[in-house]
């Protein structure tokens, strides 16, 4: 029984299921930034961990990234460990938290050396869905991660769907959604724009990496039609129209994307654009690719268009009203980093400790930094600003690995759009909080599995799969080409033969 049930558990179709849960829960409720769905996803998680942990390959993960996700579970869980008030009240950052506590009468006991320790163990909860849904799709083949681009991708139509009626329906329609935020803009489940945004930015360099990868393979089967009716079944069939298909999803979501009238959405769009223009267009068709000067051409003509579009864009734009404030906040998180210097507040305690320094531009309730590379070395410190440095360096190195020369397959075109949607999203940390949010945090995570996956050298080859229709090939080759493979008669060896 015992045996039984560890192979149950084992079974790689349980965990591909859950991971397809969790990647179609997260963005459904509020991107999961609400107590019961976030709850929800953290159970979740702790299943898949438990699935995964033991069959995690950890050689093979790049070196820094694993110090890095080391740091990241670490980080928290020290912060989070008791030490007597005497100690806490001497750490950096906290003598007037100490001070302010005595003279409350609460100047005795243990604390963690987190600020507010029940924050900090929040913030940790919140790390397990990224990290089970990292370890668990870096473990699975590619055959299921490619399953699982198509059904993220296929979130990602859906969300840009919904945020275009929101648009266009205005924020007293039903496609709102009841929410209180959505304004005139395309919001999708979320409850920001913003984030909205940065979900784009990551689902449509997938749709435009398959987009990529799928054209010029359809027609190398048009030659195998036996007769209209198979014509219109291949037609019809989704396999055989999948650079439509992903061209679509990928207008769709850049429309989407626009229609945030997100200011730093749209910028990071045509900035995606124009970099998939430069990796993919040298290689689209596969072995009939143009090369260079197709790159060169396919980039001049989309930096032209984008120079053209960019004043058309701006009209779609709103003022962001955070555009002034955010100056005041950095400038107050930057004294909060160096107050609490080296080891930080504690993770998740933002909130409690920005009102110390909020300065006198600012002031509303401020929840986040709006900036997450700020939020992180307030919070943890130097060993938070290292962990980001290793992340950061590890991303860039393994470029290398996915960027090498050859013939580039499905997965590797997947893994050069999961490489640009992890870029956008870093580059929106630096004015917004979308790793806070968990959806966005679940994606994410999901992207980079992809991107640090080793591959497997012997998966799906760039041909269309309507070739898979043929024959099979365990039939004798006469029997599939006929009379193409009958042996040709030679006259000289005809005449030798009557002669004997």
């Amino acid at each position: 029984m015992k045996a039984r049930f560890e192979s149950w558990w084992q079974e790689e179709q349980w965990r591909t299921a859950l991971l397809a849960a969790m990647l179609v829960f997260a963005p459904l409720i509020r991107a999961s930034n609400r107590p019961i769905p976030l709850l929800i996803l953290e159970l979740l998680a702790l299943i898949l961990l438990l699935s995964a942990w033991r069959r995690v390959a950890w050689h093979e993960l790049p070196r820094l990234v694993r110090w890095g996700l080391v740091g990241l579970v670490a980080l928290p869980l020290i912060q989070w460990l008791p030490v007597p008030f005497e100690l806490w009240s001497l750490l950096p950052g906290h003598d007037r938290l100490g001070a302010a506590l005595a003279a409350e009468g609460l100047g005795e006991g243990w604390r963690s050396l987190s600020v507010v320790g029940g924050a900090t163990e929040q913030a940790f909860l919140a790390l397990l869905p990224p990290l089970a849904v990292f370890f668990t799709a870096w473990t699975l083949p590619t055959r299921v991660l490619r399953q699982m681009v198509v059904l993220v991708i296929g979130m990602g139509v859906i969300q840009a769907l919904l945020g275009l009626l929101q648009y266009g329906a205005g924020p007293d329609s039903l496609f709102a959604l009841g929410n209180p935020f959505a304004g005139h803009s395309a919001s999708g489940f979320h409850a920001n724009r913003d984030h909205f945004a940065g979900m784009m930015e990551m689902l449509l360099p997938l749709a435009l990496a398959l987009t990529a990868a799928r054209f010029g393979h359809g027609a190398r089967t048009a030659g195998f039609y036996r007769n209209w009716r198979h014509r219109f079944s291949h037609w019809v069939d989704w396999r055989a129209n999948q650079t439509l298909l992903y061209g679509l999803s990928a207008v769709v979501m850049f429309l989407a994307l626009v229609f945030t009238r997100s200011r730093t959405g749209v910028v990071l769009g045509m900035l995606l654009i124009l970099l998939a223009a430069f990796a993919f267009a040298r290689r689209l068709g596969g072995r009939r690719a143009a090369g260079l000067a197709g790159t060169l051409a396919v980039g001049v003509l989309v930096l032209a268009a984008e120079i053209g579009l960019a004043p058309v864009l701006q009209r779609f734009v709103l003022i962001d009203p955070l555009q002034d404030a955010r100056w005041s906040i950095f400038q107050s998180t930057f004294e909060g980093v160096a107050h609490f210097l080296p080891l930080g507040s504690g993770a998740g305690t933002f909130p409690w400790v920005f009102p110390l320094f909020q300065g006198t531009g600012y002031h509303a309730y401020v929840n986040h930094a709006h900036n997450d590379y700020l939020e992180w070395a307030l919070e943890g410190g130097a060993v938070a600003v290292g962990v980001v440095i290793l992340l950061a360096t590890a991303y860039l190195l393994h470029w290398r690995k996915v960027w090498h020369s050859g013939e580039w397959r499905t997965f590797r075109f997947m893994q050069v759009g999961a490489g640009l949607g992890l870029l956008l999203l870093g580059l929106h940390g630096w004015v917004d909080f979308n790793f806070r949010i968990p959806a966005n945090a679940v994606y994410f995570a999901f992207l980079a599995a992809l991107f640090f996956h080793p591959g497997e050298a012997d998966r799906e080859l760039p041909v269309d799969r309507s070739l898979r229709r043929l024959p099979s090939t365990h039939a004798p080759p006469r029997q599939i080409l006929g009379p193409a493979l009958e042996p040709v008669p030679n006259p000289l060896e005809e005449g030798e033969k009557k002669q004997a």
